[in-house]
């Protein structure tokens, strides 16, 4: 299955949809294909809970651009099976969000904020084995990872190179 593109409501939705379709086949493991510049948090939580619930082990593989919303899926995948072609880049950054409107609904927007800022440090800390503080410290600022600089991090396992003939893509 593939998510190309912004992680939007409607690609969540198609992407929630076929993961469901995919675990009731079979238990077999499902390669999620990433090309993506992220997108929202929430169509991108949907997907993330549902990877994390499947029967289905699922192997990420990304490929091009892997950013924001994206990097939390590849990191999610079966640890051990979360790919990166060699000229991939995987953008992380800080939470981000605005908010406007009454004080009271300025300060619910914030509370939101802060309470989605803890769940992609908890969500990456987890996914990566790395303590939470190396990965507060990794998004404090947008940057843009080198396939080893990720596998580094812990977002993905492995960097498939073309003469590396242990795992193809299919």
């Amino acid at each position: 299955m593939r998510i190309y593109g912004p992680i939007d409501e409607p690609n969540s939705i198609q992407a929630v949809e076929q993961l469901l379709r995919l675990d009731n086949q079979s238990v077999a493991p499902i390669r999620l294909y990433l090309f993506s510049p992220g997108g929202s948090v929430h169509a991108g939580f949907a997907i993330l809970d549902t990877v994390r619930h499947l029967r289905s082990p699922v192997y990420t593989i990304g490929f091009g651009l892997v950013a924001s919303m994206a990097s939390l899926l590849l990191a999610v995948g079966s640890r051990g099976h979360r790919y990166l072609l060699p000229n991939t880049r995987v953008m992380i950054h800080p939470a981000r969000g605005e908010t406007a409107g009454q004080p009271a609904e300025i300060e619910s927007g914030y509370q939101l904020f802060q309470s989605v800022s803890e769940d992609i440090e908890r969500i990456l800390a987890e996914a990566t084995g790395k303590p939470r503080t190396t990965i507060t410290a990794a998004l404090a600022k947008a940057a843009y990872l080198s396939a080893e600089e990720a596998v580094s991090l812990g977002l993905a396992d492995t960097v498939l190179f073309p003469d590396d003939n242990r795992t193809t893509i299919h």
